[in-house]
């Protein structure tokens, strides 16, 4: 078992079309991986164990880590797609010259 955030720097920015955050469910360990990993998406991020709210799993597994680091640390041009299942999917949009 490794730090998955270590491993982004192998990654140019803007070179990963989908983006898979299934490791640490914690606040901090969602907060470490976004950091590390969203500049290199350029394409979707898929967020598994997002909410089970509604699901099969709703009473066995809930992550509110997950959630939480999303809600604070999202950058603003990752819009969400859809979610599905326990997972929330978002897409990076480009940014314009205001930001």
């Amino acid at each position: 078992i490794a730090d998955t955030s270590i491993s982004a720097v192998l990654y140019e920015d803007n070179s990963i079309d989908l983006l898979i955050v299934d490791a640490d469910h914690t606040y901090n360990g969602v907060r470490k991986d976004m950091v590390a990993w969203l500049p290199k998406v350029k394409g979707y991020v898929f967020f598994h164990d997002y909410d089970a709210t509604g699901t099969v799993f709703e009473t066995q597994e809930q992550y509110s880590g997950v959630k939480l680091a999303i809600k604070y640390h999202m950058p603003k041009n990752f819009v969400e797609v859809c979610k599905v299942g326990t997972a929330i999917v978002f897409k990076k949009e480009s940014l314009d010259e205001d930001g």
